[in-house]
């Protein structure tokens, strides 16, 4: 879908939008230096895999198509954010080795790197920061799994909006004197499943008139 951005007197953007998805929870993303924002690794991983619905302990690896599985898979996949410029191929069996590889050592109480799989570590390690810091992790009303802003809080909204690349969470703000809704944009974000249009149907998909403020 083309663009379709109007600036109005006011300085806010007359647009349209696609709901897809509202966030129904969240997680910190990778621990931060700042001051009273420090998690450690254990307890990072365990923030996201409760926020994924998953067990305590990881399936390693993840076996056959199961639901379980399927879960694992996604959870794994969706630490690349996206990101296709990296050593293994998101979903494949090094993939997912190497995720394993970073779980075992980000969670251990000692931090410093095996000689053997140092490298492996280290890239996954930059991969995982990159995508998530500063960033939270989120659960959507429809099951999916993402990245979003940092300030990403449950009932905040996902959406496609025309001539993006990426969908953005947007925050509810109140109805102009019109009825048109308004929104506070937050960011972009990553959901697994809907980063290449696949949630857009073009013969059915309803795009509502929006004001970004």
């Amino acid at each position: 879908m083309k663009p379709r951005w109007k600036l109005n007197a006011a300085g806010s953007v007359l647009t349209c939008g696609f709901q897809i998805s509202t966030i129904e929870a969240t997680a910190p993303g990778y621990p931060s230096n700042t001051p009273h924002s420090m998690l450690g690794g254990r307890a990072t991983i365990a923030a996201w895999r409760q926020l994924a619905e998953l067990s305590a302990d990881p399936q390693t690896p993840p076996s056959g198509d199961t639901t379980e599985g399927n879960a694992e898979r996604l959870f794994q996949n969706t630490l690349s954010g996206g990101i296709t410029l990296i050593p293994w191929k998101v979903g494949s069996r090094d993939y997912s080795k190497a995720c394993e590889t970073w779980l075992d050592w980000f969670i251990s109480a000692d931090g410093d790197l095996p000689k053997a799989s140092k490298k492996t570590i280290q890239d996954f390690d930059e991969m995982v920061q990159q995508i998530s810091l500063y960033r939270r992790l989120i659960r959507t009303d429809d099951g999916s799994i993402g990245l979003g802003p940092e300030m990403s809080e449950r009932g905040d909204v996902v959406f496609i909006l025309p001539g993006g690349k990426v969908p953005c969470v947007l925050r509810r703000v109140e109805v102009s004197v019109t009825g048109t809704p308004r929104f506070q944009l937050l960011g972009d974000a990553f959901i697994h499943g809907a980063m290449a249009g696949e949630m857009i149907d073009p013969g059915t998909s309803l795009f509502e008139e929006m004001i970004i403020l």
